[in-house]
């Protein structure tokens, strides 16, 4: 088997990890911890995607973001992976594309550090080359900055043919913006218009695979 991409960057959550429902919980807690209405599930769901402060920023004031973000994320730590799994066949589609010598690399706008926690997790981090997350500290918080940082770890040349594969927006205009196609996976938390920007629609992890080892 061959790829016409030569590397591959993963988004995670609606991509790698179907954890929607432990996300919308903890953004649930937050909000009404911080005296904010909780969203019925549909706004939820189309919440998933965009980092944390963003979400939460919808909702709360400007001074209580710095406050609600550091709620959130204790939550996080708190319930580490509970009610989060890998979609099926992701484990299988990454351990391949590792073992055929295409370089991967995570870019999520979760931390940084909480990205190495799910990888490490799931027994899938000895397969990614390098693992990107948002990371403030270091001026990494969109989406561009954390795919530009993934594609500097993965040493992406111009001569290379790299490719993002994630679920939302976020991932597609992110991508683009260092030019980057996107494959979009409808197993995520899109609605779809979301789409339209993405190099290929994809609708199930077998094909994610059939485009990605052709």
């Amino acid at each position: 088997m061959t790829s016409r991409w030569t590397h591959v960057l993963f988004d995670m959550d609606g991509t790698l990890l179907e954890s929607g429902d432990a996300i919308m919980g903890r953004i649930a807690r937050t909000l009404l911890e911080f005296g904010a209405a909780v969203p019925g599930r549909q706004e939820l769901r189309l919440l998933l995607g965009p980092p944390t402060s963003e979400i939460l920023g919808r909702y709360l004031d400007s001074d209580q973001l710095t406050e609600a973000t550091a709620y959130y994320r204790g939550l996080a730590e708190a319930d580490g992976m509970t009610g989060m799994s890998l979609f099926d066949g992701m484990r299988d589609l990454v351990r391949d594309l590792a073992s055929q010598g295409i370089p991967l690399a995570t870019a999520t706008t979760k931390l940084r550090v909480e990205a190495a926690r799910v990888v490490n997790h799931f027994e899938i981090g000895q397969y990614f080359v390098a693992v990107q997350g948002a990371d403030p500290e270091n001026g990494v918080h969109t989406k561009g900055d954390v795919v530009a940082a993934a594609l500097r770890d993965l040493g992406v040349s111009l001569d290379d043919s790299p490719v993002m594969v994630g679920d939302r927006i976020h991932d597609i205009h992110g991508a683009a913006r260092c030019g980057v196609p996107t494959l979009a996976c409808s197993w995520g938390y899109a609605e779809e218009s979301e789409f339209s920007g993405a190099y290929r629609r994809m609708d199930s992890v077998s094909e994610l695979r059939a485009e990605l080892l052709q």
